[in-house]
C-alpha cells in the first residue's frame, strides 16, 4: 500500500512541475499537427482516387 501513496505522490509532483506540463503540451501540440497532416494526407488520397477513377490526367483507373 505505501508503494501506491509513494508512486502517486510522485505522479502528482510531476504533475505539478511547469516543465513538465509545458512539455506535455509540447506534445500535444505535436499529435495535434501529425493528425491535421494525416487528415491532409487522406484527403489528397482520396482526390487523386476520384480522379483515377475517372480516368482524369491520363492515369487509368485504380482497382
Amino acid at each position: 500500500m505505501r508503494v501506491r501513496s509513494v508512486h502517486g505522490d510522485l505522479v502528482e509532483d510531476e504533475a505539478d512541475d511547469p516543465a513538465q506540463r509545458m512539455q506535455w503540451l509540447g506534445e500535444v501540440a505535436g499529435l495535434q499537427e501529425s493528425l491535421r497532416h494525416i487528415a491532409g494526407k487522406k484527403q489528397q488520397a482520396g482526390r487523386l482516387r476520384a480522379q483515377a477513377d475517372r480516368g482524369e490526367d491520363g492515369v487509368t483507373a485504380l482497382g
